[in-house]
């Protein structure tokens, strides 16, 4: 995985931003060769405070073969909250590069979650399966990676 930065968060390192994106598309992907051919933007920016966003993953190549993305995340977050919202978006991007998940344009927005369309406007938020996931993961993704810091890799 190719890990590129802009920006600047204000209260963790780029180093630590940088390990934690590798050590997360690593346990979601595996190391092989789609690990290896991913390309990942890591955008810190400054958010609109009336915004309830803080992070978004988006890819930037192909739908159909995922293997450029773009996380944007607010600058201004915690160091936790930040590796939080990396987790959570490294679940999205995992979702688009194996995919498990596509966008549709057409004839009307839609997302195509495990071979199942659902319409974006009428599935609330809290019951979008990805969404789902990701909440359902980024905890115990943020948790393996202040361990992995701590004591380094298992053997």
């Amino acid at each position: 995985m190719r890990i590129k930065t802009t920006g600047r968060p204000s209260h963790v390192s780029l180093e630590i931003v940088r390990k934690a994106a590798y050590f997360y598309g690593k346990y979601l992907i595996g190391s092989g060769k789609l690990f290896n051919n991913i390309s990942l933007n890591i955008q810190f920016e400054k958010f609109d405070k009336n915004d309830c966003d803080y992070a978004y993953c988006d890819w930037t190549d192909a739908n159909n073969s995922c293997r450029q993305f773009h996380i944007g995340i607010d600058r201004m977050l915690s160091k936790k909250e930040t590796l939080l919202a990396l987790a959570h978006e490294m679940v999205h991007l995992k979702q688009y590069a194996k995919g498990e998940m596509k966008d549709i344009w057409r004839p009307v927005r839609m997302v195509k979650w495990q071979g199942e369309n659902y319409l974006h406007e009428e599935l609330d938020y809290w019951e979008q399966p990805w969404e789902i996931e990701a909440y359902g993961r980024e905890k115990g993704l943020y948790f393996k990676f202040l361990t992995f810091l701590q004591y380094g890799e298992p053997e």
